[in-house]
């Protein structure tokens, strides 16, 4: 189709006629250009990929509102990002991150999130859509769907990992028996998912039913923490 449109384009411009307004010109090559664009954007770039060949763009999505995260379009949650240095806070801030589209490849609905995750939920596991290999400008990257966050047993720790690309970044997914204070509520019992880094950790605690309620992040030698606290969370249709 779009090289119908460029074909189409260089038909039409010669036969114009040479005293037509500069508007009328304009006016069809927009259109030319719409229509063009509208092509490519509903083109399932994965198409030849082993997953995701059948993708398409869902409009009205099913919510689903029971699983580890919440998945409904537009759904929000509102953090509150602070700063810690030697205990003292620097700063804060508040973020947003939104549920803003839904595509479907086969049976999975997959969610796309306004902080660039794309979550699956698959019975009571939460995958992400992984793109392993290197990014070539003009190649198709093939995605795949990769567990990610899922249920841990009471007084166990297990070893859990997330695929970035072709990186396995490695932690440990334990049962958080301490209250985590948020807006919306006190917390226990909340899934801690922790990494280590090259100079700290990064920490997730997700509450069954709301999400990720709480981010963690040591660094430096000067104990330095980010945290981001949930304030609010709410479901558009039903606020």
């Amino acid at each position: 189709m779009f090289y119908q449109c460029l074909v189409l384009k260089e038909q039409i411009l010669p036969y114009l006629n040479a005293t037509m307004k500069i508007h009328s010109v304009l006016f069809i090559l927009l259109m030319i250009a719409v229509s063009c664009r509208k092509e490519l954007q509903d083109t399932n770039p994965y198409a030849n990929c082993p997953y995701g060949k059948t993708f398409e763009t869902l409009t009205d999505a099913t919510p689903m509102l029971d699983g580890l995260i919440p998945c409904a379009l537009g759904y929000t949650w509102i953090y509150a990002d602070s700063s810690w240095q030697d205990g003292v806070l620097i700063s804060t801030k508040f973020d947003t991150v939104r549920v803003t589209g839904a595509k479907k490849s086969g049976t999975d609905v997959w969610w796309e999130f306004s902080d660039y995750y794309t979550y699956c939920q698959g019975h009571d596991t939460i995958y992400h859509l992984n793109h392993p290999g290197m990014f070539v400008p003009g190649h198709v990257v093939c995605p795949e769907k990769s567990p990610l966050y899922y249920p841990v047993l009471p007084n166990t720790i297990v070893y859990w990992r997330e695929l970035v690309a072709d990186v396995v970044i490695g932690g440990t997914a334990f049962i958080f028996k301490d209250q985590i204070h948020t807006g919306i509520g006190n917390f226990s019992g909340s899934i801690a998912f922790t990494t280590e880094t090259f100079n700290g950790s990064v920490t997730k605690y997700i509450q069954q039913g709301i999400g990720i309620i709480k981010t963690s992040i040591y660094s430096g030698s000067s104990y330095e923490l980010m945290e981001q606290t949930l304030v609010s969370a709410y479901y558009p249709k039903h606020k």
